[in-house]
């Protein structure tokens, strides 16, 4: 497995916690975001795009978000 699928694994995998998170959650879920890491360094990882894009296809059916 290469890292494109291992990559691709992983955020699909994290699509689908967070789509149970929203799931699951009442009427907001508060996301603190940073664009630095603790020590310093930029923060690339794709969590608030992915959350943004769950929020939207969370009022969907599961067959019309995937």
């Amino acid at each position: 497995m290469g890292t494109k699928d291992t990559l691709k694994m992983n955020e699909q995998r994290l699509i689908r916690i967070v789509r149970d998170l929203l799931e699951r959650s009442g009427d907001r879920i508060v996301l603190c975001h940073s664009d630095l890491a603790t020590s310093g360094q930029e923060q690339l990882a794709p969590l608030l795009s992915i959350v943004n894009a769950a929020a939207v296809n969370a009022a969907l059916p599961n067959d019309a978000a995937a």
